[in-house]
């Protein structure tokens, strides 16, 4: 018999998630608020409404925003009982699911961008009514999009700003050094390219290796060079001490973002 998943929200983790799970055979269903994403296709029926989608299988990915969340609970939660639900909602407890429905198994997950390339890591806990049961299908589900992590649910904050908004920064950082290409005279799709092949080969250098990242770093650093120098400079100014900041307002921000 074919497994089946329910899929509410299909943005990029959702999509992400669903396709890959499609592609392992599963039958996937999905529902999302926008009517344009309501499009089937190979193992994916699109449902035209949340309630059918809910009632399709008896495990339901949870893809939408946090603040979407309490609409969703009072619309669905009497559907909901006996489910296993796999939230991926920053900032949501499984103790503020389980607060809302009795009879749910919950767990949780924090998933990253990458699972559209398959490469994410996903840190995964359970709720205290979800089983070790639950908890192993989770990590299956998961390990569709990359790599799986069981961890206790009081890390997850810290995991949402490191792993969860990762990619942006990455991102952010690529768009400076793409910047500071574009300021040294070079045209913009070259300067575009040579950002991309070099961070992208770099990552793939230390895919596999056991080296520290400060020893990546000074196999290219040597002494008195070019990037001894940029990087002398970025110690002058703390850059350090700013990252770590910035991490930190980050877990300040999704303790905030704690649905009570």
């Amino acid at each position: 018999m074919r497994k089946k998943i329910t899929i509410i929200g299909w943005g990029n983790m959702g999509a992400a998630i669903g396709e890959a799970l499609a592609e392992e055979n599963w039958q996937v269903f999905f529902f999302d608020k926008d009517k344009s994403k309501l499009t089937s296709r190979k193992n994916i029926t699109a449902c035209p409404t949340l309630l059918e989608a809910v009632e399709k299988a008896k495990i339901l990915i949870l893809a939408i925003k946090p603040q979407d969340i309490p609409s969703f609970l009072k619309e669905a939660k009497k559907y909901l009982k006996d489910k296993l639900l796999i939230s991926i909602a920053a900032g949501v407890s499984t103790k503020f699911f389980q607060k809302h429905l009795e009879n749910t198994r919950v767990v949780r997950v924090m998933p990253n961008l990458a699972a559209k390339k398959r490469l994410s890591i996903s840190f995964i806990s359970k709720g205290i009514k979800a089983s070790e049961k639950d908890l192993e299908l989770a990590c299956k589900i998961f390990s569709c999009v990359g790599d799986v992590v069981k961890i206790e649910e009081n890390w997850l904050d810290k995991v949402t700003a490191i792993s969860g908004s990762g990619p942006g920064y990455l991102y952010y950082l690529l768009h400076l050094f793409y910047k500071s290409a574009i300021s040294l005279g070079f045209k913009k799709e070259l300067a575009r390219r040579m950002i991309k092949k070099t961070f992208l080969g770099a990552t793939r250098l230390i895919e596999d290796s056991s080296l520290e990242f400060k020893e990546w770093f000074e196999k290219v650093a040597s002494r008195g060079g070019t990037t001894q120098a940029a990087v002398e400079e970025w110690r002058k100014n703390h850059l350090e001490e700013i990252i770590k900041k910035g991490i930190k307002r980050a877990v300040k921000r999704a303790q905030e973002l704690n649905l009570k």
